[in-house]
């Protein structure tokens, strides 16, 4: 499962915008049995963010990179299920 932390817009030191989409995956380890995560920022062009929340569930969209050996892009989220947090609210 793929987590909504947060989105943050700002400038750069040379003044130039910036996003910064955090996601975190959260799955259930193949060899241990134990639950595991890891925590990703994403620096995209422009991306939608306004309805998320921290703790909805996504489904995040990739586009394949331009070059060779390139990490790809994230550039969609779609809410897919509920907020983890909903109930301590």
């Amino acid at each position: 499962m793929v987590i909504f932390i947060s989105s943050y817009e700002g400038k750069s030191q040379k003044g130039n915008d910036f996003q910064r989409v955090t996601l975190q995956e959260v799955r259930r380890s193949k060899k241990e049995e134990k639950i595991v995560s890891k925590t990703v920022d994403f620096f995209v062009n422009k991306l939608d963010c306004t309805s998320l929340t921290c703790g909805d569930v996504v489904k995040p969209e990739f586009e394949e990179p331009e070059i060779l050996g390139g990490s790809p892009e994230l550039v969609g989220l779609e809410a897919v299920g509920e907020n983890i947090f909903a109930e301590l609210v």
